[in-house]
């Protein structure tokens, strides 16, 4: 018992303090934009001022997120992603109060950090996980082209400004998986911009459903595809007129769509009133203009989805074909 007074007594002579690092919790969340506290704090409570304070991410390497030492900031070797966005708490260091402050969270901040203490004799780390959460916008679809051979559909579905990315998915009007091509996905400033494509045929299916899962949130975007007409197609006409004349036609739509012909100038062209027939519950719609001078001109559906098809004419006499797009 002597031995272990003595061993105590020099301990507390030679100044040393011993400590261990509180546990808090093992996740902090916080949303794109905002600023968030990683908790680092002493037990017992005593004064970090004269100890050193290292804030470290394993992804970084040897470079760190933020230094304390020698009582003032030491960031000559901070990552530069965080220079001007990390802090102490000055003023709760002599609270044993070590944790950080990370202000304008960015996409690339989710991670594992590290936050290690040395003091007079003493050492102790915890890590703490960091997720950044973005909500963004609700998944839209888009017809991006259709063929009238195979009655297929091609439909894109995408969502931006997410983090962590979101899943997405094709169903059908059955609720089943429709087999599509790999996620687009990149990430920018702003979180994850996602993207899918499929084709859907309506001898299989009257509606589908682009599904986008993120987190434990679900969000459905349905589309009924049966009165999706075709993409507006652009031919050439034959005239004595000066000009080229030109037609644009597209079938099979539930409701009437009106057509709208542009020029070069995004001018619109109004030199002619469109034909529709009905045939069966769907519509086919005809709009003819004359074009004059070379440039590109344009034909497009004014309707939910809409679509255009673009047309090359070098000149009046000679037109050029560049095809439908």
């Amino acid at each position: 018992m002597k031995c272990v007074w003595v061993l105590f007594f020099h301990w507390s002579l030679s100044g040393a303090e011993w400590f261990k690092i509180e546990k808090g919790p093992d996740t902090v969340v916080t949303a794109l934009g905002s600023g968030i506290v990683l908790p680092c704090s002493l037990t017992p409570t005593m004064s970090a001022v004269d100890m050193e304070v290292k804030w470290s991410r394993q992804a970084l390497g040897k470079k760190l997120v933020h230094h304390y030492m020698n009582k003032e900031d030491k960031n000559e070797d901070q990552d530069r992603s965080y220079r001007g966005r990390t802090a102490l708490f000055k003023e709760e260091l002599q609270y044993g109060n070590t944790s950080l402050l990370l202000k304008d969270v960015t996409v690339s901040d989710p991670g594992q950090y590290t936050c290690e203490v040395q003091g007079k004799g003493a050492y102790d780390k915890i890590t703490v996980k960091v997720i950044v959460e973005a909500k963004g916008t609700p998944p839209e679809i888009s017809v991006v082209g259709t063929d009238d051979v195979s009655g297929g559909i091609q439909l894109l579905c995408e969502s931006k400004g997410w983090n962590p990315e979101p899943q997405l998915q094709w169903l059908n009007n059955e609720g089943a998986e429709l087999p599509a091509e790999p996620i687009e996905s990149h990430r920018d400033n702003g979180g994850f911009n996602v993207g899918l494509r499929v084709t859907a045929y309506r001898r299989a299916t009257d509606k589908v459903t682009c599904r986008m899962t993120w987190r434990n949130h679900v969000i459905n975007t349905p589309m009924d595809i049966t009165g999706i007409g075709t993409n507006p197609n652009i031919t050439e006409e034959s005239t004595d007129s000066p000009g080229t004349r030109l037609l644009c036609e597209t079938k099979g739509w539930k409701s009437k769509p009106e057509l709208e012909w542009l020029s070069g100038q995004r001018t619109k062209l109004t030199d002619n009133v469109a034909e529709s027939q009905e045939v069966n519950g769907l519509y086919t719609v005809k709009h003819r203009v004359t074009a004059h001078g070379s440039g590109t001109y344009s034909c497009s559906v004014k309707q939910y989805p809409m679509m255009e098809a673009r047309k090359y004419i070098s000149d009046s006499s000679q037109p050029k074909d560049t095809g439908n797009t």
